[in-house]
């Protein structure tokens, strides 16, 4: 599971304004779900581009953050998004705590490039990280972690021609951890 991430900086500071309210924008420091902050994906041109979305769909008043890859097909939720609308959140690290309670923040050399899936639904843009079973190295963690992508397949995961199953398959494989 990914229940936080730290920001990796990108982009510059910007306001969102609609006809009904301005959205609180987060460009770095640790974010939660719930937060709106920057995310990758394809425009209008299918030309990467990057746009803020809130951290989780919306459901019954509660928020689905994570989805597992591994079930993302069988789920109403979840299944045309992730054939339609990939997206990428850019992190420095993440966040996961073990069974004692032990906050590790969970990184590599480069930045990690957090697969997931967004919709737009009731008037705003929300996005859900999708995860799958961790790699030997942090098992020990936690059972769960997010798909994750280098930059050079930022592309590769956007690009909707792709098999996304296909994708996760080659997802990142070396990852670091410390505890905080």
């Amino acid at each position: 599971m990914c229940g936080r991430y730290e920001i990796s900086p990108f982009v510059k500071e910007k306001k969102i304004k609609n006809d009904l309210l301005t959205i609180k924008i987060k460009n770095s420091g640790e974010s939660f779900p719930g937060d709106n902050v920057p995310v990758i994906a394809l425009n209008r041109n299918l030309e990467v581009d990057y746009f803020y979305m809130k951290w989780g769909y919306s459901l019954n008043k509660k928020l689905i953050f994570n989805c597992r890859s591994e079930e993302i097909k069988n789920k109403q939720l979840f299944k045309e998004d992730y054939f339609k609308h990939r997206c990428l959140i850019k992190a420095s690290s993440y966040y996961e705590w073990d069974k004692n309670k032990i906050k590790y923040s969970i990184y590599a050399d480069e930045d990690l490039y957090l697969a997931g899936i967004y919709r737009f639904y009731n008037g705003n843009f929300e996005f859900s990280i999708l995860t799958k079973d961790p790699i030997s190295d942090i098992a020990f963690i936690h059972e769960r972690m997010p798909v994750i992508f280098k930059e050079n397949q930022i592309n590769d995961w956007l690009n909707l021609n792709n098999d996304p199953d296909d994708m996760i398959k080659e997802s990142i494989k070396n990852l670091k951890y410390k505890s905080i």
